[in-house]
């Protein structure tokens, strides 16, 4: 009876060492998995940030495009204007007076 009694405290110290191993081993692939996890999220973290300053850079060099056509083709008229006003404005003020007086 004693080596029966024994035998299961033997087995039991082996199935505890077992079980104990086993949860080291689940402990061990669980901080595995969050390490893993971690490096996974800096990787695309990473990817993520590079595509947005992309995408930034980007919006910025049409936003500055943009600008630099808008105010081309205001110059273009501020020019048209200038040169029309130097051509012309000796007979609108000549017309303008003419009004006048008829009016008067």
């Amino acid at each position: 009876m004693d080596s029966v009694i024994n035998n299961l405290i033997e087995i039991d110290k082996k199935a505890r060492l077992i079980v104990d191993e086993a949860e080291i081993k689940s402990q061990n692939l669980l901080n595995s998995i969050a390490v893993a996890q971690k490096e996974f999220e800096v990787k695309y973290d990473d990817k993520a940030q590079v595509r947005l300053n992309k995408v930034k850079e980007e919006e910025s060099r049409k936003i500055k495009d943009s600008c630099r056509q808008i105010k081309d083709k205001y110059d273009v008229l501020m020019e048209k204007l200038e040169k029309n006003y130097y051509q012309n404005h000796k007979d609108i003020e000549n017309k303008i007076f003419n009004n006048i007086l008829e009016q008067n």
